[in-house]
């Protein structure tokens, strides 16, 4: 099959288009033939070498599917050949998404939702999975006051939408361009839940948003500097939550200082055992929000299709997200 293979790590022109080795699979695996995969932040990350790289099992890149069962294996049961399906591949997976099948253990696919094209469903699992994490993880609460650090992003804004279905509604959250503050409002935010992260006053504004107190819980989708501000404006024995990297020493200390409790959300940890029992939740998981697309508790994702199977489309994507030019999800369709 042939599958975008990376040659070394370092910039986008080390993707090369090859013909590697058809996955085989076990007698608990299903292969499946990939009609969309999107990308994600740590696809880039991972391509530059970055923390996951050494986690990476496989040199062809990409986390998120959705496709066609073209085989499953003799212990399977509840899946069959032609199911429509999405999944989050991670590290379980025979490759990455960016190839024509992939091998996946069948505990950890979703069923794509119905009445979602391959591509809406692509566009799923990372962020959607991160966002379900989240909430379940800092076990928040609709009358919680509640600061999202990049809340126009891919988990953001699937975060945004699970909230407000949860009826967890009292959010500020930042936007830095005129597009992200429109992408915001079409949300359901209001204007006052909505701050421009490069003002000077950050703080003060984001504080003066919440009654000028602070919060009770900061969910950093972006991590780097701005998880100073996040900091700041948390409430003593608050909750911050983390999906990026709390980059400086001075957050370290301040969420320190104040007794805060730090979740860190890397929805990889359970591929990283070989534990059925909590690889399974992968599966749970993404019926659970599969439910919600069907019964159109949550609208689909904004997607960008940035091209077809090939190495130009991976390139591209890369560079969309490295550059933060990207709308919405990127979707590669094949």
């Amino acid at each position: 099959m042939k599958a975008v293979v990376l040659l070394q790590h370092g910039g986008v022109e080390h993707f090369d288009l090859q013909d590697i080795p058809e996955p085989e699979i076990q007698d608990n695996q299903i292969l499946v033939a990939i009609k969309a995969c999107s990308f994600n932040p740590v696809d880039y990350q991972i391509r530059r070498g970055g923390p996951e790289a050494s986690l990476a099992s496989s040199m062809v890149l990409g986390r998120d599917t959705a496709g066609i069962i073209l085989e499953v294996g003799k212990k399977v049961k509840h899946l069959q050949v032609g199911d429509e399906v999405m999944a989050y591949a991670s590290i379980m997976g025979s490759n990455g998404t960016n190839a024509e099948r992939i091998a996946l253990p069948a505990n950890i696919v979703g069923k794509k939702p119905q009445n979602l094209t391959f591509e809406q469903a692509a566009a799923i699992p990372v962020v959607g999975l991160t966002a379900l994490r989240t909430i379940q993880q800092c076990r928040l609460k609709p009358q919680q006051s509640i600061f999202v650090i990049g809340g126009s992003g891919g988990v953001g804004t699937f975060f945004i939408k699970l909230a407000k279905h949860l009826g967890i509604e009292n959010l500020v959250t930042t936007a830095g361009s005129e597009a992200s503050e429109k992408h915001l409002l079409s949300l359901g935010l209001a204007q006052d839940q909505i701050v421009n992260y490069k003002q000077a006053n950050l703080a003060q504004e984001l504080l003066r948003c919440n009654k000028n107190m602070p919060y009770d819980v900061v969910l950093d989708f972006v991590g780097g500097t701005i998880a100073e501000v996040g900091a700041e404006v948390l409430k003593i024995g608050g909750t911050y939550a983390d999906i990026a990297y709390l980059a400086t020493p001075l957050a370290k200390e301040t969420l320190f200082n104040k007794s805060a409790t730090v979740q860190n959300i890397a929805i990889y940890s359970h591929a990283l055992v070989q534990d059925p029992k909590l690889r399974s939740n992968y599966a749970k998981q993404l019926n659970v929000l599969a439910t919600l697309f069907e019964e159109e508790a949550l609208s689909p994702l904004p997607i960008q299709i940035v091209g077809g199977f090939s190495v130009k489309t991976v390139q591209d994507a890369h560079t969309l997200l490295e550059n933060n030019h990207a709308k919405g999800k990127l979707i590669m369709s094949m």
